[in-house]
C-alpha cells in the first residue's frame, strides 16, 4: 500500500516522538545526543528541541507518512514514520547546532563534553559541504519508519519527497547515512562520499570502534542533466 504524505506540524511532535525513540532511541548516537529519550520526561524535553530548533532554522521541513485506515488518539491519520529535511540556501544564516541543546541535559561535564565531541565527529562532512559547495543544499536529518511499517515503501517515499523538492531548488542532497539506511538511499541516487568515525581524543576513544556513519550525496539534478 502506499501511503500518505503530509507536512508535520508542532501538534505531532506528541504522537510521533515516542515511536521515533522507541525505534532508535537506543543507537549509540541517538541516546548520547538525546539522553533519557525511552522516559516521558526525555521525550518531552525533546519536543521542546525541536520546536526551538523549528523556531531557530527557517528551512526545516518535517514531513510524516500516514497510514490513512488507522487514526491517532485525536482521530487525524495514523503516523507511521517521519522525515526531517532541512534547507540550507544562500540568502539566510544558520547558527550551528545544536545550539538549541540545554546543557542541563547531560548528568556531568563529561557526557555533555563526549556528546560535543560525537557531534563535532558527525557533522564534519556536512559542514565542509554547507561551507564550501554551492547552496542551496538540502539535508536529510532524520528518516525513520515504525518497525511494524518497514519494508512497504514508506521509507522510500519520504526519500523522494526530499528529493522532488531539492530538485526544485537546484540543490544538493546529503544525508548520513546508517549501515541499514544505505541501501536505500542509493536506490535513489546517493553514493557515498566517506566512512566517518569519531575523531581522536584520549578521554573518548574506547566510546566507539567503526563508523558513525556513511556521508552520503545526491548531485544537483540540473547539472547532471547539463553535463549528460
Amino acid at each position: 500500500m502506499g501511503f500518505e504524505l503530509l507536512p508535520a506540524t508542532k501538534e505531532d511532535f506528541k504522537f510521533f516522538i515516542p515511536p521515533l525513540f522507541k525505534a532508535m532511541g537506543l543507537a549509540h548516537f541517538v541516546a548520547t545526543l538525546w539522553p533519557d529519550n525511552q522516559t516521558e520526561q526525555g521525550q518531552q524535553r525533546a519536543i521542546e528541541r525541536f520546536m526551538a530548533e523549528m523556531d531557530g532554522h527557517p528551512g526545516i521541513r518535517w514531513i510524516k507518512a500516514v497510514d490513512t485506515t488507522a487514526t491517532e488518539a485525536d482521530g487525524s491519520p495514523k503516523i507511521v514514520g517521519v522525515a526531517q529535511w532541512a534547507v540550507f540556501e544562500a540568502s539566510k544564516t544558520y547558527r550551528e547546532v545544536p545550539y538549541y541543546a540545554p546543557d542541563d541535559i547531560w548528568p556531568n561535564e563529561l557526557e555533555k563534553d563526549y556528546a560535543i565531541h560525537l557531534w563535532e565527529s558527525y557533522i564534519q562532512p556536512r559542514r565542509k559541504v554547507l561551507r564550501e559547495d554551492t547552496l542551496p543544499v538540502a539535508n536529510l536529518q532524520i528518516l525513520c519508519v515504525w518497525p511494524e511499517y518497514r519494508k512497504r515503501g514508506a521509507g522510500g517515499q519520504l526519500v523522494d519527497w526530499g528529493n522532488r523538492m531539492a530538485d526544485e531548488l537546484n540543490a544538493v542532497c546529503v544525508v548520513e547515512a546508517s549501515g541499514m539506511g544505505q541501501p536505500l538511499y542509493e536506490k535513489f541516487g546517493y553514493e557515498v562520499q566517506e566512512l566517518v568515525g569519531l575523531k581522536d581524543d584520549a578521554r573518548f576513544n574506547h566510546r566507539m570502534d567503526g563508523t558513525i556513519h556513511r556521508f552520503m550525496m545526491r548531485a544537483r539534478q540540473v547539472a547532471a542533466q547539463s553535463s549528460q
